[in-house]
């Protein structure tokens, strides 16, 4: 009978919550696929998560430095994966940029890192938060 009762819950929350009333179902990555942009103190950046939210197809960060106007992007094919907690990482080492990011388990916010490192060693570093 407990299995019985198990089958049927899972029934009515498949029939009335086709939204996804239970952990681990799609829609937060779907609601995180499209284009998000936000602003630093010292910047602006903008990414968009493929349809399905499980890959980021191109990003742009575009920085200020000591009077000097920096720009990466990502464009052409390159995708970067979101892991299943929702963490991505944009980071380029070699041009000292760490850009580090996590979505929310609703999928409708993202915070992180920006972390830049200028050519003279000094390192500027700013945590963000967007939410479409």
């Amino acid at each position: 009978a407990l299995h019985i009762g198990a089958l049927l819950c899972l029934a009515a929350c498949a029939a009335t919550c086709i939204a996804g009333c239970a952990p681990g179902t799609d829609n937060p990555r779907e609601t995180r696929s499209g284009r998000w942009q936000g602003d630093a103190a010292f910047g602006s950046f903008s990414f968009t998560v493929c349809e399905g939210g499980r890959r980021i197809s191109d990003y742009a960060l575009e920085y200020t430095i000591d009077g000097t106007t920096q720009a990466q992007a990502l464009t052409g094919g390159v995708e970067v994966l979101i892991d299943k907690e929702g963490a991505f990482d944009l980071s380029t080492p070699e041009a000292g940029l760490t850009f580090r990011g996590q979505f929310s388990a609703d999928g409708k916010s993202a915070s992180g890192v920006w972390q830049v490192t200028t050519p003279d060693g000094n390192t500027l570093s700013e945590e963000w938060i967007i939410t479409r």
